[in-house]
């Protein structure tokens, strides 16, 4: 009997006892070993959907190239992407678009794979604010939204995605194209995102 080689579309490494090891990337729906697999759940970007409906909890989707893990914010509980999320990419998830700024650093701009958004603003934010205090104003925002005290009129997205600079978390505000204006006159009426991100 001939054994079956199996391996990583990821690494392309043949990935020994896969009937142990063998990961299924539920996103790409590819093969990975477990080290890929780790790998792109580890550097994972991250979308809220803020669906401005009273007392509906905001829903969340960690993604990396292969693995997508979605739920609430509050609880993480399903494997496979939801289909908010695949709208978001026409359902045809194309990856994430590393952007470079040098040789060795750069960040994640996954925003260039959507179709259908509009970016209403960008930048980044941090954990401690306390030597970027202009930041702080960000953070009671998400706060807010996270906890329901305030509602966007129609779905809002954020998207968090890595960056090369460990303290520092590339942070884009995203909306239907149709809610544009809608979504942000009603954010230009709760936060000064632009500064608050710069």
């Amino acid at each position: 009997m001939t054994e079956t080689i199996i391996k990583c579309e990821s690494c392309k490494e043949v990935i020994e006892n896969a009937e142990d090891y063998a990961q299924y990337g539920s996103l790409s729906g590819k093969t990975l070993c477990e080290s890929c697999y780790n790998s792109d759940s580890e550097n994972a970007s991250t979308i809220t959907r803020f669906s401005g409906v009273v007392n509906e909890t905001p829903e969340q989707v960690i993604f990396g190239e292969h693995t997508c893990y979605s739920g609430t914010i509050e609880e993480i509980y399903d494997s496979e992407a939801p289909q908010w999320f695949l709208d978001l990419f026409n359902n045809e998830f194309k990856g994430r678009n590393w952007v470079r700024s040098d040789a060795w650093r750069g960040y994640f701009d996954t925003t260039k794979n959507m179709t259908g958004v509009v970016e209403l603003e960008s930048g980044w934010m941090t954990g401690d604010y306390s030597d970027v205090p202009h930041k702080q104003s960000s953070h009671t925002f998400l706060n807010r939204l996270s906890k329901g005290y305030t509602l966007p009129p129609k779905p809002l997205y954020v998207l968090f995605e890595p960056t090369s600079n460990v303290f520092s978390t590339a942070t884009t505000y995203l909306t239907k194209a149709e809610d544009a204006q809608e979504i942000k006159t009603w954010i230009k009426n709760q936060v000064d995102l632009h500064s608050a991100l710069s």
